[in-house]
């Protein structure tokens, strides 16, 4: 069994594969210290276990496609797998099974699949632990998310956000490799009223990154997972900020020259928004995003998310920053540093 301790919740994770199980262990490092928590979440996987879908919803409602539900139960049917959830008193548990198939071409693909095709172990903990873990954080501890990565520069939370493949990872890598600063989070990143927390897991590199990055294998650990033309690389623990109060919020992008241009709220949070949205990669475009119909709230967990993230925004100077293409990560940071240091001074 993995147990994790993930900012108030405990994970307890149970899987009948074990280069699965190491998979997971070796995933999440950083949540593997014991500490207090009020909230459980118990995913069991038998990937192996292939389970008639139709058997499973037996008694319950079907309220959309592959989706069935009682007030003790919920059944998701989503592609090769199917997710049965069950709830308690601040507990979650599920477990997922591999999905038969009733078309011969399903049977088909489904063989192919269980037999010849490796399991995405990444996808797997994606989809069964973390997307999990977010949507408890959201809807239990006021802890939303939003796309980007955020780092800790002397004592503050400087956070980088926007679309994808415009630099977020490798800004918050670099300036994580500097001593005097700390990482904090890449792709989700966690926010409340106050602070930013960190989520560490794995980091997506394309294949320049170590032509921009020299040094890059001496600071990260080394990993041999690669999927889709992309490294994967892991934090050290050391390297790992504590929760943080926020301080400065870059939207970044790439042209011929340095500037940076500061933006109001309204506009940041439409910008986040759009980008959260664009990227789907978060409980709300998934399955996961049904456990609202599951779990009965008395208010809108969305209409609070907004009042939320408008507060951090409001603990942020916000920018729009324009990254110099041609430019190292150096010149680019000292021109950063420099502006911002002018706008305090305004």
């Amino acid at each position: 069994m993995n147990i994790l301790y993930i900012h108030g919740i405990k994970v307890q994770v149970i899987s009948d594969d074990n280069s699965l199980y190491k998979f997971i262990k070796k995933s999440f490092p950083y949540f593997q210290n014991k500490v207090d928590t009020t909230f459980k979440l118990d995913v069991t996987l038998k990937l192996h276990e292939i389970i008639n879908p139709d058997i499973k919803s037996i008694n319950l409602t079907k309220i959309g496609n592959g989706v069935f539900l009682s007030s003790k139960k919920l059944l998701l049917c989503s592609g090769l797998y199917v997710y049965e959830v069950f709830k308690e008193k601040n507990r979650l548990s599920l477990t997922v099974y591999t999905q038969d198939r009733k078309s011969l071409y399903g049977k088909t693909k489904l063989f192919i699949k269980s037999n010849f095709v490796a399991i995405d172990y990444y996808n797997v903990v994606r989809h069964t632990i973390i997307l999990p873990i977010l949507w408890i954080l959201s809807r239990y501890f006021n802890i939303f998310t939003l796309h980007g990565s955020a780092v800790e520069i002397n004592g503050s939370g400087y956070s980088f956000v926007g679309l994808a493949g415009i630099g977020k990872s490798i800004n918050s890598i670099y300036y994580a490799m500097d001593k005097k600063n700390k990482f904090l989070s890449d792709n989700y990143l966690l926010y409340d009223e106050n602070h930013i927390y960190p989520f560490p897991e794995w980091i997506r590199m394309v294949g320049k990154t170590e032509e921009i990055l020299p040094n890059i294998n001496e600071f990260l650990l080394k990993s041999n997972l690669s999927r889709y033309g992309k490294k994967y690389y892991q934090i050290p623990n050391d390297s790992i900020s504590q929760k943080i109060r926020p301080k400065i919020l870059l939207f970044p992008c790439l042209g011929n020259s340095c500037s940076l241009l500061k933006i109001n709220d309204d506009i940041a949070m439409d910008r986040i928004i759009l980008s959260k949205n664009h990227v789907r990669e978060f409980p709300e475009h998934t399955f996961i995003g049904l456990l609202d119909y599951f779990f009965e709230f008395t208010h809108s967990k969305y209409e609070l998310e907004m009042k939320v993230l408008k507060t951090f925004l409001e603990k942020n100077d916000i920018y729009l920053f324009t990254l110099d293409k041609s430019a190292s990560l150096d010149e680019n940071k000292l021109f950063l540093m420099n502006e911002i240091k002018k706008y305090e001074e305004n």
